[in-house]
């Protein structure tokens, strides 16, 4: 095992350099990009809170359990299209259905 460890460190890995550790060596961990940068984990909370009060409200607004997790899962992988997709629908559906139960007055 040490020769392994020797030889990536004496070819100059990317991966694993001397002096190194996971944080700095480019690790796809997400643990680690936490850790080098605090902010991530604040975006990271408000895209999944985001995404399950998307998931929460489509349920609420009668839309199936598969299309509502699409929506969630949708929200996480790409949340600066989907959100405002989503709330674009929202707003679209709302205004109409406010048309729609709107009296109208006969005042001539």
């Amino acid at each position: 095992m040490a020769v392994v460890g020797s030889s990536l460190v004496a070819t100059g890995s990317p991966l694993l350099t001397a002096g190194s550790s996971l944080t700095t060596a480019g690790s796809p961990l997400l643990a680690a990009a936490l850790i080098e940068r605090p902010i991530l984990a604040v975006v990271y909370a408000i895209t999944v809170a985001v995404s399950v009060w998307l998931f929460r409200d489509a349920r609420r607004r009668g839309q199936s359990v598969l299309v509502a997790a699409g929506w969630a899962v949708g929200g996480v992988v790409l949340p600066g299209i989907v959100h405002f997709v989503y709330l674009y629908r929202r707003t679209g559906s709302m205004t109409t259905a406010a048309d729609a139960e709107s009296p109208v007055d006969d005042e001539s």
